[in-house]
């Protein structure tokens, strides 16, 4: 749920009141859609990994926001990876620089540079976002110093997929 509160900080005590506020979106095509609903947990793991506890930083905060309305309005293959790079860039550990094959210069330049709204438009390239996305992982977890859980739900999910793909194609052969 994103959604803006209004608090009271006391000054005779450490304790925070809500006093009011209201809800902006609840992101219904996020939680109606679990291929969607990962890469947003994703995105929401990274910024808890990476921002320090109690200290306010709005532009990472937009940043979280846009990449689960995009993510909100359909699957984009780009947004994980894309909103990871520009995230660790605004945490002060930037990879523009690093070195990647030449005939992917083009498309990392692309995920640092354009807005998460406009990654549509780029060309589906599943195995270069996994690995783009991969790295993004490994230095967020470096920088975090923990592993990230959402990896190891991604692969848990494969690997349940690969073996139920069977038993899901003899199933529909019934039908």
């Amino acid at each position: 749920t994103w959604g803006e509160y209004r608090l009271y900080f006391g000054v005779r005590t450490q304790s925070v009141r809500v006093i009011g506020g209201s809800i902006l979106s609840c992101f219904p095509g996020l939680r109606s859609d679990l291929a969607r609903t990962l890469p947003a947990l994703s995105c929401c793991e990274m910024a808890a990994r990476l921002m320090p506890d109690r200290s306010p930083s709005p532009g990472k905060y937009r940043l979280l926001c846009t990449a689960l309305s995009v993510l909100d309005d359909g699957l984009c293959p780009w947004v994980e990876a894309a909103y990871g790079l520009k995230f660790l860039e605004a945490a002060g550990y930037g990879l523009r620089e690093l070195p990647v094959p030449p005939a992917e210069r083009e498309l990392w330049r692309e995920l640092h540079d354009r807005p998460l709204e406009g990654l549509s438009g780029l060309p589906e390239r599943p195995r270069t976002a996994e690995r783009f996305l991969q790295i993004v992982y490994d230095h967020v977890e470096a920088h975090a110093e923990r592993a990230l859980r959402c990896r190891a739900v991604a692969q848990s999910l494969r690997t349940f997929a690969l073996r139920l793909g069977p038993r899901l194609r003899a199933l529909s052969a019934v039908s």
